[in-house]
């Protein structure tokens, strides 16, 4: 991958209740992006969406060079209506994309905290029915590098996975701390709100930087990351997908 070759990248992420939109590339200066907390089930709307971010900077679709986005984990209906705007993208430009995990996406939103203050950050996603998409960084002396796989877990799991001072970041901090479970766990830094949630912009920065976190994905392969459970929680997630649809 070269990243620098593309005059516009267009990324997207739909995993969670903000809806995150960027342009940049050789054709702009700074990247240009939106963010919205309105409703947004259908992939018309997505689609509007882009059309106004790339008329407000007086380009078109026709434009684009790169697609890169966020596949989860997170919200099924989000993330089935983005990627649905995304292949249709795909399919009528013949376009190349970039696909990053959701919790590798949220867990830049922190790349320039130093290690010797900081030396492990769990991201933690509110999945619902006490339930979280998690994934746990560690700083290596330069970078916080991941540690395994992204993960769904119970919070019995998931606090039986926290060792020491934890620093935590996501939307799932509220409920997580709210838990009586919770409560005996010494904690460290709570990251503010403002870090919470995937950015679109983070994408095309790292598409432009050549980030071996990156995936290259084709109209055949760009599948949401849903991810796997115990067979109790497969069914509560296959209920709420069948709620949604």
């Amino acid at each position: 991958m070269n990243g620098q070759r593309f005059n516009l990248i267009l990324a997207l992420d739909s995993s969670s209740r903000r809806l995150s939109f960027a342009i940049g590339g050789k054709l702009l200066g700074e990247i240009p992006h939106v963010e919205t907390d309105k409703d947004f089930r259908h992939a018309e709307t997505v689609v509007l969406k882009i059309d106004q971010l790339l008329k407000s900077s007086g380009l078109g679709l026709d434009k684009v060079d790169c697609l890169a986005c966020g596949m989860g984990p997170g919200s099924f209906t989000g993330l089935r209506v983005g990627l649905a705007a995304v292949k249709a993208m795909m399919m009528a430009r013949n376009l190349p994309c970039y696909s990053i995990s959701t919790l590798d996406l949220i867990a830049e939103n922190v790349r320039d905290i130093k290690g010797e203050e900081i030396s492990s950050v769990r991201v933690l996603v509110d999945a619902r029915q006490s339930r979280y998409y998690t994934a746990l960084y560690k700083y290596d002396g330069h970078v916080f590098v991941k540690e395994g796989s992204d993960e769904i877990l119970q919070i019995e799991g998931l606090i039986s996975r926290i060792k020491g001072r934890t620093t935590l970041l996501g939307d799932g901090i509220p409920s997580f701390r709210a838990s009586e479970l919770a409560k005996e766990l010494k904690f460290g830094i709570f990251f503010p709100e403002s870090t919470w949630y995937p950015r679109a912009s983070e994408i095309i920065r790292l598409v432009m930087e050549n980030s071996p976190i990156l995936k290259q994905v084709n109209i055949r392969n760009i599948e949401p990351a849903y991810l796997r459970s115990t067979e109790p929680e497969q069914r509560l997630m296959e209920m709420e997908k069948k709620r949604h649809a």
